[in-house]
């Protein structure tokens, strides 16, 4: 028969009885400092330090902990603060037992500390820097039936392997408090549906969510800067993925983060600036991915092996695409490149095991196709200049005579009204607005323009028709000045409702006079917009006046 621990032998002899029941020392490494105290059917663990380590229960040729012989008995278990470390075995086969507190004092948990607790159901846990536990065997595992996980409000870490296979927690709500979430903390929590990460969660660690295989959606937050290999492998109900994180720089290594999950929707936030390495690397289901302006670099192999890739749109900041970004993406048939100044690409590394990138269509900003049948590698698709995409020019007409004029892009040539067709010129005054590579306009009658005047600070508008300025821009799908304008008045009493563009930045700008009691900006699907920089797509502004609401729709490109 082997002996865990001399100590072991003395804490089973000390035995008080007391008016509170038993008690036993049971520190590490002095005995005294914590002591379990057994009072009807509650068990107390009360001191400060560690508790010692025990032998498995399921031996039963050894001795194991003091309550081994009444432990099927205890119903209520209390760990109070002070306690730092929960012992190997320390409540195995606790099977009375419904819930459990883990004190914020708690720093490790270790073996089997709560294996086959078939009652527990509820866990609050509280322990704010608790960074290991183990390492042999899981502290709950698949024999404690774990349904509810509450997480404190001043958790910090959650350890590895905290709740590996707890195949009974259906949902996680990771409080913004916690920054580091550990290697397979969560993983193999094959219910699990659904996870909330915080928002100050700094770092996801390898296996984390592994196995998670009822899991649908996860959403990375915006503090992210590191994620583990193989984070959310295997996750094979994982369709959907928001990456919000601004500057992770590193995500997985030996493994890629989503192999062998569903994901089909991967959805870049409006802040994430560096996609890094590996990032949706053998996502074999996405079809469609958009990177938005936002972002400035996309690092090695982040869309590699993704074999059903067929659309890709490259935002107009990207000035940074890393070796294989988009390797062996084989149906890859369209990229729209929004970046006027191709990126430079030295090889064909960025696009390797494509054979044909001929076939593929690039569709570049207006004016800038000369660039790119002029740089490496990109002149090797099949270009497209997205003339129709952009204004060309925004033309005050007064008569005949051209009285102002604003190219959204340094162009060639611009298209002017032809005075020898006068059927299209509404009145005698008139905001033309030209679409490049069309001869038609979106116009808005302005008979009673009294002044009209553009300047690099300043947009000023006095007595309109009754057409609000809204309509020349109801159609447009992009609208900018060489001079952006940054504040817009209002002057007199006139018929104007509200203004909105959208400026060469992206940024939506709407102001409103007096008289607009409320306006409103909603996404297609009827979702509120509150975000500064709208991405691109189809928008619906809804303006509540003190003559009535109306509603109009904003194209962004």
């Amino acid at each position: 028969m082997r002996t865990k621990n001399v100590l072991l032998a003395v804490v089973m002899a000390f035995i008080a009885v007391t008016g509170f029941g038993q008690t036993w020392q049971i520190g590490s490494p002095n005995a005294a400092d914590v002591t379990a105290t057994l009072d009807g059917n509650t068990l107390t663990i009360s001191g400060t330090g560690d508790m010692m380590d025990f032998i498995s229960t399921d031996d039963a040729d050894e001795a194991s902990t003091p309550w081994d012989d009444i432990h099927a008995t205890i119903t209520s278990l209390i760990i109070n603060e002070g306690i730092t470390r929960i012992g190997d075995y320390a409540f195995m086969n606790f099977s009375g037992i419904t819930s459990i507190t883990i004190p914020e004092s708690i720093t490790s948990i270790g073996n089997d500390a709560f294996s086959k607790c078939t009652s527990l159901s509820t866990v609050n846990y509280n322990a704010e820097n608790c960074t290991r536990t183990g390492p042999s065997y899981l502290p709950f595992g698949a024999d404690t039936p774990v349904q509810t996980l509450n997480i404190g409000n001043n958790v910090k870490f959650i350890p590895n392997n905290l709740f590996n296979h707890s195949l009974n927690i259906t949902s996680v709500v990771i409080p913004d408090n916690v920054e580091t979430i550990d290697y397979w903390a969560f993983g193999n929590c094959t219910n699990l549906q659904s996870v909330t990460i915080g928002n100050k969660c700094d770092s996801i660690g390898h296996n984390a969510f592994n196995g998670c295989s009822s899991l649908t959606e996860i959403t990375i937050p915006e503090k992210v800067r590191s994620i583990g290999d193989a984070a959310f492998i295997n996750c094979t109900s994982l369709s959907t993925v928001n990456y919000n994180a601004e500057n992770c720089l590193h995500a997985g290594f030996s493994y890629v983060l989503f192999w062998n999950s569903l994901v089909q929707t991967a959805n870049i936030g409006n802040n994430v600036k560096f996609i890094p390495n590996n990032l949706f690397n053998k996502c074999e289901n996405l079809t469609s991915v958009v990177i938005p302006d936002n972002v400035e670099k996309v690092d090695y192999w982040a869309f590699g092996n993704c074999t059903n890739l067929q659309s890709v749109t490259i935002g107009a900041k990207c000035s940074d695409i890393e070796y294989a970004v988009f390797g062996s993406c084989t149906a890859l048939s369209t990229i729209k490149n929004m970046n006027p100044v191709p990126q430079s690409i030295s090889s064909n590394d960025v696009f390797s095991g494509i054979t044909n990138l001929g076939s593929i269509t690039l569709h570049v900003p207006f004016g800038s196709q000369a660039a790119y049948e002029a740089a490496d590698v990109w002149k090797n698709f099949n270009i497209v200049d997205d003339a129709d995409d952009d204004v060309m020019a925004v033309v005050v007409m007064k008569g005949d005579a051209v009285v102002f004029q604003s190219t959204v892009l340094a162009i060639d040539s611009v298209i002017f009204y032809d005075p020898a067709n006068p059927a299209v010129i509404p009145s005698n005054e008139a905001l033309l607005i030209y679409k490049a590579g069309d001869t038609s306009f979106d116009k808005l009658l302005l008979s009673d323009i009294q002044k009209l005047s553009f300047s690099d600070i300043n947009l000023s508008i006095e007595k309109w028709n009754a057409e609000s300025l809204l309509y020349a821009f109801s159609d447009v799908k992009k609208l900018g000045f060489y001079g952006i304008p940054t504040s817009i008045s209002f002057p007199g009493q006139n018929k104007l409702e509200v203004i909105a563009y959208f400026t060469m930045a992206g940024d939506l700008v709407v102001k409103s006079p007096a008289g607009v009691k409320s306006l409103t900006l909603y996404s297609i699907d009827g979702k509120i917009v509150t975000a500064r920089y709208v991405p691109t797509g189809i928008y619906i502004l809804r303006v509540e006046t003190s003559q009535g609401v109306f509603v109009k729709k904003l194209i962004k490109h």
